[in-house]
């Protein structure tokens, strides 16, 4: 990491998506209040994780090679508890149910708003609840927000 990176306040987010047209539009999204590490799969993200020393990580659950909820049980085998945030094309049900599986703590659905994306790494990263009602997932959850309260 350089001496710039150091300086530079802004949370981690490494990001594995393979979807280069996407990657550079939700990059507009994000470079302003996070410093992205972004990688085409999700094997480059995992061989690169302990460097990188993410906030948060986001995937898309359709990857090439290894998907998005094997790359969160991985992370997790590693003994990493950074919150994890998965994107897919997919409304299934059953994939929504193998988020909570993996330990993610958010999962939503492409496309997904800027508004609604940045409103989520906010929770899962600082615990922000941007928009109304109680947290949910595991990290930022209803635990922590009933011992907030």
């Amino acid at each position: 990491m350089s001496a710039l990176e150091r300086r530079d306040e802004r949370p981690v987010v490494a990001w594995a998506e393979d979807d280069k047209e996407y990657r550079a539009l939700v990059r507009e999204w994000l470079e302003p209040r996070y410093r992205l590490r972004e990688y085409d799969d999700s094997e480059a993200l995992l061989a690169d994780l302990e460097r990188a020393a993410p906030d948060a990580v986001m995937a898309d659950v359709d990857l090439p090679g290894m998907d998005g909820f094997t790359l969160c049980e991985a992370i997790r085998a590693r003994g990493y508890s950074t919150p994890l945030l998965l994107l897919t094309s997919s409304a299934d049900q059953e994939d929504q149910l193998r988020q909570v599986e993996v330990d993610a703590a958010a999962y939503l659905t492409k496309p997904v708003g800027r508004r609604q994306l940045l409103a989520r790494l906010a929770e899962i990263i600082d615990g922000e609840r941007v928009i109304s009602g109680p947290p949910s997932g595991r990290h930022g959850g209803y635990a922590a927000w009933a011992e907030a309260s």
